[in-house]
């Protein structure tokens, strides 16, 4: 191979490696970020109410936590048709 083929040759070489080199270093300020990301961010706050967080907010009528079904307050976070238990009312 020529001086000149075999210069451009390692020029390629040097390109690709540094391209790679840029990636990697890229990838890993990414994911830096995202682990010192703080969890209150405001990338972090879903929007709008989180039904099950044991915390009536907005369009919520109830909250419960969703530790049980059937007591009253659903999975959605709306309030449940609830029988009078037996001997109660009429």
């Amino acid at each position: 191979m020529s001086g000149k083929g075999q210069m451009q040759e390692q020029q390629v070489i040097s390109f690709v490696l540094m391209l790679v080199i840029g990636i990697i270093a890229a990838l890993v300020i990414w994911k830096v970020v995202e682990v010192m990301k703080p969890s209150g961010s405001p990338m972090n706050t879903p929007s709008g109410p989180t039904c099950g967080n044991g915390k009536v907010e907005a369009g919520e009528e109830c909250d419960d936590g969703n530790k049980a079904g059937g007591d009253g307050c659903g999975a959605t976070c709306r309030t449940e048709n609830q029988s009078p238990a037996p001997g109660w009312g009429s």
